[in-house]
């Protein structure tokens, strides 16, 4: 669908981008060269806020894609094509260091940091403030070990009351036809 590398598949980014078009804001943590990002800008009119370090190069699990080094500049180049009507903030640091009081009324939270238990969880307790009454939360790679538990763990640790989620999982992992690694949705208020 974009000409951008990453470790997503069209699937992925053609759901990003529907529910986006009718949200206001948009958080991603995670965001490599752009990937999932335009997917959620192209055509939209969002705040959308994108945190990553661009310090960790990535590759796949499977080792059948090689990916360019991570580069903060590629991640700008390709999300300026895609700005139209959309404000952008990035935050280039660790995504325990972002100052949250600059990140308000989160109506879409797309999770692709680290996939461990500890850090899902932490992830949304420390991001669960800037989220708005209702918001839909989106954990990448939901096959990983460790984010579905992580990410209920800290929904449940921030009293955020779940109103609706869905476990997609895929049978081939990293299948660009497929979900990827598949996902975890959730509608919080």
């Amino acid at each position: 669908m974009y000409n951008i590398p990453g470790l997503t598949s069209n699937r992925i980014q053609k759901l990003l981008n529907k529910i986006c078009s009718n949200k206001k804001s948009y958080l991603e943590i995670g965001s490599f060269l752009g990937a999932t990002g335009v997917s959620a800008l192209d055509g939209n009119k969002l705040n959308a806020y994108f945190v990553d370090k661009w310090k960790e190069d990535i590759q796949s699990a499977n080792g059948e894609i090689e990916l360019p080094k991570t580069n903060k500049q590629t991640f700008i180049e390709n999300i300026k094509k895609y700005k139209g009507e959309n404000t952008i903030s990035i935050f280039d640091c660790d995504l325990f260091e972002v100052d949250i009081s600059l990140i308000k009324n989160i109506d879409v939270f797309f999770y692709d940091g680290p996939h461990d238990f500890y850090n899902t969880s932490k992830a949304v307790q420390y991001y669960s403030k800037t989220f708005s009454k209702e918001c839909i939360l989106i954990f990448d790679d939901a096959n990983f070990d460790g984010v579905v538990h992580g990410a209920k763990d800290g929904i449940q640790k921030s009293n955020l009351n779940i109103k609706y989620e869905r476990i997609l999982l895929t049978e081939t992992p990293e299948d660009k036809n497929d979900l990827w690694n598949g996902l975890f949705i959730v509608l919080i208020n």
